[in-house]
């Protein structure tokens, strides 16, 4: 497995300054609460499928530059976020200013201290991306700011691996659970973990190759077993694919840290 600093000039932070202005209790109405669920789309959407994000860097999500698709072309996702962020911020503009019409109409603005204007204002966001290879500096100094950073880098890799290891593997043994009961085997069983498996080509920040190739096996695995509507009548399909997916959860379990 590589070492982080190996890894890093294929990672990029992406900083976001997307201000989190908490109004007075007065001014929450349902245009501040439909002003909150843009964020979230964020967080569970984009941000989601193409970055990771470690509270140890503080309002930083990580990405890769480029990494290789199912087919072998080199891609980028920087692009997709890049657009995808736009759209965010957008978004989240008109919805604060029909917030702030909003507030105007209700007479709430002047008493508030506030325009329209400087509503809108506080919903503007920002963004960086920043390299995370560690500066070239002279000496003992540049020797000692290396050693550092690997090691942070490290504890910084260990707990992104095992937490992606982890959810992986939470999906896994929800649909060996469901598996044993016919009545829970539905269209879409597996999609969660299908959806993983596409997702973390972009989001193998670590170059976790031992896991990828137990994700890449799932994947196989789960696209050419019968479909769920199909195994719900057949208890030998249902019972020969929950031991391979048993199976897997143990494979995850084994891996080195």
């Amino acid at each position: 497995m590589k070492k982080p600093l190996e890894i890093l000039p294929n990672i990029v932070g992406l900083q976001i300054d997307r201000p989190r202005w908490e109004p007075p209790s007065k001014l929450k109405t349902a245009g501040w609460n439909y002003l909150k669920r843009v964020d979230e789309d964020l967080r569970n959407g984009l941000l989601a499928d193409w970055c990771v994000y470690y509270p140890v860097l503080k309002h930083t999500y990580l990405a890769k530059i480029s990494y290789v698709t199912e087919t072998g072309k080199v891609v980028s996702p920087l692009p997709i976020i890049d657009e995808g962020l736009e759209r965010f911020k957008q978004a989240r503009l008109k919805r604060a200013a029909a917030y702030a019409n909003e507030l105007a109409n209700a007479g709430l603005l002047k008493e508030a201290n506030e325009t329209e204007e400087s509503i809108i204002a506080k919903f503007n966001v920002e963004w960086l991306y920043v390299s995370l290879v560690p500066p070239q500096l002279p000496g003992a100094l540049g020797k000692s700011e290396l050693l550092k950073a690997e090691a942070m880098w490290q504890t910084i890799f260990e707990k992104i691996r095992s937490d992606q290891r982890m959810k992986f593997n939470e999906r896994i043994l929800v649909v060996v659970h469901k598996l044993g009961y016919p009545a829970l085997i539905r269209f879409g069983l597996w999609d969660n973990i299908l959806r993983f498996a596409q997702e973390f080509r972009a989001r193998n920040i670590t170059e976790d190759d031992e896991f990828a190739a137990i994700v890449r096996k799932t994947e196989n695995i789960l696209t050419t077993a019968p479909l769920p509507d199909e195994m719900r009548h057949s208890p030998a399909d249902a019972a020969a694919l929950r031991e391979k997916l048993q199976a897997i959860s143990d494979e995850i379990k084994g891996l080195p840290d």
